[in-house]
């Protein structure tokens, strides 16, 4: 982004900011509506199924952590299929990187 505009410039109208979804305002309504009821529910339903805040953490370390390796498994992929087409190496890994974190 250049230095002299900001995000204001990038807006399709000028003025305040819209809402921007696929489906407009109401469907962007009911999905964040959805997000505090989800989690809601699901602290409701912890007693019933004999789920504790520590399993509940456990399994969210658990997921994060796949994701994590999973990021780091596509972006090592990447850097060895840019290296092997081009044949630079550092280059190459900082381009597939940057790639990736777009």
């Amino acid at each position: 982004m250049r230095a002299d505009l900001e995000l204001y410039d990038y807006w399709p109208y000028r003025g305040r900011p819209q809402i921007v979804w696929p489906g407009g305002a109401r469907l962007a309504f009911w999905v964040t509506l959805g997000i505090p009821i989800s989690f809601l529910g699901a602290i409701a339903l912890m007693p019933a199924f004999d789920i504790s805040f520590n399993m509940l953490s456990l399994y969210s370390f658990i997921l994060v952590l796949g994701i994590v390796v999973d990021d780091a498994t596509v972006v090592g992929e990447n850097i060895h299929a840019r290296q092997r087409r081009t044949g630079e190496g550092t280059e190459s890994a900082i381009r597939a990187t940057q790639a990736r974190s777009m």
